[in-house]
């Protein structure tokens, strides 16, 4: 009987725990962590991840161009992530903390002299970086990075595409285990999630620059969600820097011009509209934010579209909108090769697509109940 027990103890607690126990709602935030929410004048708190030196660069040009300044201050943390090899024990530190302790050596010592030189150029109103080093086993780094987030009170975790591109646009390498980690995150962060695709042109320094026109051209593709919202919203955060130019392009679905919202979806167009109205009228004040609208009749003609202003931007930030059907991306999903980036992102980092554009791709928080 005591055999009986335990083998039926053995099968049906693991299925029972399975069922009840959803692991990913130790990270869940009730609160409003995203980057809409953010008041215009509050900190930004922005937790970036670092899985090799090759990271660094790309990921400052992005902060630099998002215009930190005592008006809209950035909090940065910066999260070495080191692989665990062997038995040795897991590790977590804060470089402030143990700067006099840190060997020269350091693996982490050249993330932390370029944030340190990033952090310098502003003035601590404006800017404040953290570094941190987890040293982790690989299957665990995205539970250090959701937990981290949840209690650092971050509203945008960016992370780093598993793909690597050579300097003449050729693809140099990929890194399944960074692709598995990028998807775990997005799955359970307790905030929004922007993962960046450096092609080559974040490479460019904006402080440097003294032009009166723009050295940095973002484009923002605008099809509507709560995804492409929060995408919006921090494209327009660069509209601030006065060496960037934004070019929002609307695309509209031929179906559905000039028809009223349906009921179901009814907030949600209507919470579009606001956000673009927002930088229609922004549009009037400042020179170099541009808002074009262009109406498509389906996925493929949207894929004709994307891809043909590639080239115009240095960097272009899209939406996520994982499994949201819209007759603009009708027929698209089937070609996707990275459920990770979208429908449009992946478009946008097609190994077929000969652009040396810089892609950033947002997902809003995922709330929970």
């Amino acid at each position: 009987m005591s055999t009986i027990s335990i083998l039926l103890n053995a099968i049906i607690v693991p299925i029972l725990v399975k069922h009840i126990y959803d692991p990913s709602r130790k990270y869940a935030s009730y609160q409003d962590r995203d980057i809409i929410h953010c008041r215009n004048d509050g900190n930004l708190r922005i937790l970036v991840c670092i899985h090799r030196p090759d990271n660094v660069a790309a990921i400052i040009k992005l902060l630099e161009a998002s215009s930190p300044s005592s008006e809209r201050p950035l909090n940065i943390d910066v999260l070495h992530l080191i692989e665990l090899i062997g038995r040795a024990f897991p590790t977590f530190f804060s470089h402030q903390m143990q700067k006099k302790s840190l060997p020269k050596a350091s693996y982490s010592e050249n993330v932390v002299l370029a944030f340190n030189h990033f952090e310098h150029q502003y003035k601590p109103c404006a800017l404040s970086v953290d570094v941190f080093t987890a040293i982790t086993p690989p299957k665990f780094m995205h539970e250090d990075i959701c937990s981290f987030a949840l209690e650092r009170l971050t509203c945008l975790i960016i992370l780093p595409f598993h793909r690597k591109w050579n300097i003449d646009g050729s693809l140099e390498s990929e890194d399944s285990a960074i692709r598995t980690f990028n998807c775990s995150v997005l799955e359970l962060a307790p905030c929004s999630v922007g993962i960046l695709v450096d092609r080559g042109c974040l490479g460019k320094s904006l402080m440097v620059s003294r032009k009166s026109s723009p050295s940095f051209s973002v484009g923002m593709i605008f099809l509507g969600g709560n995804d492409d919202r929060e995408a919006l919203t921090f494209a327009k955060r660069m509209a601030n820097n006065s060496n960037t130019s934004l070019t929002v392009i609307n695309l509209v679905a031929q179906s559905n011009q000039g028809s009223s919202a349906a009921a179901p979806h009814a907030w949600d167009e209507k919470a579009d509209s606001e956000v673009l109205r927002d930088v229609k009228l922004n549009n009037v004040d400042k020179e170099y934010v541009i808002f074009i609208e262009e109406v498509v009749k389906d996925g493929p003609q949207t894929a004709l579209m994307v891809r043909s202003m590639a080239d115009d931007y240095d960097l272009i930030i899209v939406g996520r909108r994982y499994n949201i059907n819209s007759p603009q991306t009708t027929g698209l999903v089937e070609w996707s090769e990275f459920s990770e980036l979208g429908i449009i992102g992946d478009l946008l980092t097609s190994s077929d697509l000969d652009s040396k554009a810089s892609v950033l791709v947002v997902q809003q928080q995922q709330k929970r109940k």
